[in-house]
């Protein structure tokens, strides 16, 4: 018997954009540590306190945009065949996998909402009208 995979919807960002979201820490602290070296180097031209700034948001600015987006998913997998619906996480690239009646609400905030028991998951596909209506076969997207 074969698996029928016509029912099996797959709506993913790009994995461009994937990659900068999961090491955006990595890249501010390298850009951190470049950051100091150059104060090093330069000590009687450049003022601590501005240094200090600069360090400060080039390490602030990655923590924070990682945190956000660890409620948000890069991969959404809609199976009709099975009613399940899978969200793959930004960050720590861990799947949620939830049956459509377990689904409390979808819904268009700016973001594509997903509630979930316990928690909100969000998707930056709001723009995708495949994506919605095919959320629309589940449940009415509000």
């Amino acid at each position: 018997m074969e698996n029928d995979t016509s029912n099996i919807y797959t709506f993913a960002t790009s994995s461009v954009y994937v990659s900068i979201v999961n090491n955006s820490g990595k890249v501010g602290l390298g850009l951190a540590l470049i950051q100091w070296f150059v104060y090093l180097g330069n000590q009687d031209k450049l003022r601590f306190n501005v240094m200090l700034i600069c360090l400060g948001i080039t390490i602030a600015f990655p923590f924070f945009f990682g945190m956000t987006q660890r409620n948000f998913v890069h991969k959404v997998v809609v199976d009709f065949n099975k009613s399940i619906l899978s969200l793959s996480m930004f960050r720590s690239n861990k799947i949620i996998t939830a049956s459509f009646d377990d689904i409390e609400k979808i819904y268009i905030k700016g973001y594509i909402v997903f509630k979930l028991p316990g928690r909100k998951v969000y998707c930056n596909s709001a723009a995708d009208h495949k994506l919605i209506a095919c959320l629309n076969k589940i449940m009415l997207v509000s």
